[in-house]
C-alpha cells in the first residue's frame, strides 16, 4: 500500500471536532482542520510497502481523537489533531519493520502513543501535544534501554522493530 493509497482514508468522526492549530512541520501554514482532514495530507510520497494494520490503527487513531476533555476522570486534555497526524506519519515511515500493530492511546496532556510489547521488549513511540516525538525502547532480555527524542536513537527505529519481530 502506497502513502498515496492511505492518503484515501478519512476518519469517521463528525464535523463537530474541528480546531484550529499550528500545521505540523512540512504541512505548511495554521489551518482550521476536522478530524476528517487529520490522515489526509501526508507529506512526501512513498512507496515502502504498509503493514495491513495500518488502516485499523488509523481507526483506533480516530477513536483516541474522539475522547473529550477529562475522559479519564482526572482533567485530561483532548488529543491534538496534530498528534494524531505526526504519529500516524511516523507510523507509515516504520511500519513495514514492525512486527505486528501497535496499541494506541491517548495522553492525558493531549498527546498520543504508539506501543509495541511483546515478552521481553518494549517499544514506545510518544508524540506531545506540542507534536515533539520521543521513543522508549527497553530490551529485558538483552540488558538493553534507551529513551530520547525520535531520530537520534542509537539504532534507529526501525532496527528496534527488528529485533522486537526477531527476538521475541
Amino acid at each position: 500500500m502506497t502513502v498515496s493509497e492511505v492518503r484515501q482514508y478519512r476518519v469517521s468522526l463528525s464535523d463537530d471536532t474541528a480546531r484550529t492549530l499550528p500545521a505540523p512541520p512540512g504541512l505548511g501554514s495554521s489551518a482550521a482542520l476536522s478530524s476528517r482532514d487529520v490522515l489526509q495530507s501526508i507529506p512526501g510520497e512513498q512507496t515502502a510497502p504498509q503493514p495491513a494494520w495500518i488502516h485499523s490503527t488509523a481507526s483506533d487513531l480516530d477513536a483516541v481523537l474522539g475522547l473529550e476533555k477529562n475522559w479519564d476522570g482526572h482533567n485530561s486534555r483532548p488529543v491534538q489533531v496534530g498528534a494524531a497526524r505526526r504519529l500516524f506519519e511516523i507510523l507509515l515511515t516504520v511500519g513495514q519493520f514492525a512486527p505486528f500493530a501497535p496499541w494506541v492511546s491517548a495522553t492525558s496532556d493531549g498527546g498520543v502513543i504508539a506501543e509495541w510489547r511483546t515478552d521481553v521488549q518494549l517499544l514506545q513511540v510518544e508524540v506531545e501535544r506540542d507534536l515533539e516525538a520521543t521513543v522508549l525502547y527497553q530490551s529485558h532480555e538483552f540488558s538493553r534501554y534507551w529513551e530520547g527524542t525520535l531520530g537520534e536513537e542509537p539504532d534507529g527505529i526501525e532496527k528496534m522493530l527488528w529485533r522486537m519481530r526477531h527476538e521475541g
